[in-house]
């Protein structure tokens, strides 16, 4: 990172976004994201699954239309309470203008909000690095979330559990 600068100034991140302005998002989807250089694969990997869910991604961005004032609000469930995250429109990019973490297709804000939102609940970018797609969903979704490792090592599965749990999951909707 060598700078931090507002929207009018981050160049497109590729040729294609060139004529594009930037929106909150428009039509998401999951492979619209892209991780850059931070490594919170765990947040971009949750964060794609709530892009299939575009009244999740309504409920955390509580700020809709990009604005003059450059000001947003995002929602993140932050050690199980919801939490208003306020912020300005400067992100961290490189020499050339271009972001340097995380970006979405089509200048969609939502994804560098919503990280930059999680970096300033825990203290910096740098804080982000290293996590699971359970914790991400967690913050996203405020649900509690449980992790089934399929290949377990040294134990045998138990499928009976496995459904139940499933079940259960679906049944508490």
């Amino acid at each position: 990172m060598t700078q931090w600068l507002p929207l009018t100034e981050i160049g497109p991140s590729t040729h294609l976004d060139d004529h594009l302005p930037w929106t909150i998002y428009s039509s998401p989807e999951p492979h619209d994201i892209h991780q850059g250089k931070l490594g919170d694969c765990w947040l971009m990997a949750a964060l794609a699954l709530i892009t299939e869910r575009p009244q999740m991604l309504q409920h955390i961005l509580l700020t809709k239309n990009v604005n003059q004032e450059g000001v947003y609000v995002v929602r993140i469930c932050h050690n199980g309470i919801w939490k208003a995250v306020l912020l300005d429109e400067c992100f961290p990019c490189t020499i050339d203008n271009r972001l340097v973490y995380s970006r979405a297709a089509r200048r969609q804000l939502y994804v560098p909000l919503i990280e930059k939102a999680c970096a300033k609940l825990f203290g910096s970018y740098a804080s982000l690095e290293g996590g699971s797609t359970a914790e991400g969903l967690q913050l996203l979704t405020g649900a509690p979330c449980d992790r089934i490792n399929l290949h377990p090592s040294n134990e045998m599965l138990d499928f009976d559990i496995i459904w139940a749990k499933l079940l259960s999951a679906c049944e508490s909707k």
